[in-house]
């Protein structure tokens, strides 16, 4: 369980659990871009993550699993 919460998507993402589908994938795209110049966004719901926590390997897939609606209601109860 702990890891579902420390990898949980919304987190990855930086969103609520209320986000839309349309804020998730701006965001997603958001952070792709900056990553893609090493810069590497903070939100205001990072909570002691480390500075390089998102690469673009977990923002793909966690933009993936808010996708599925099985996985985007486990990812919600676990936020």
């Amino acid at each position: 369980m702990v890891n579902s919460i420390e990898h949980n998507a919304y987190r990855l993402l930086g969103l609520n659990v209320t986000a839309s589908q349309k804020d998730i994938l701006k965001r997603y795209k958001e952070i792709i871009n900056r990553l893609k110049i090493e810069d590497y966004p903070e939100y205001d719901l990072d909570i002691l993550l480390p500075k390089k926590f998102r690469s673009e390997s977990t923002v793909t897939d966690a933009l993936k699993r808010l996708q599925s609606q099985k996985d985007n209601l486990k990812e919600y109860f676990f936020w």
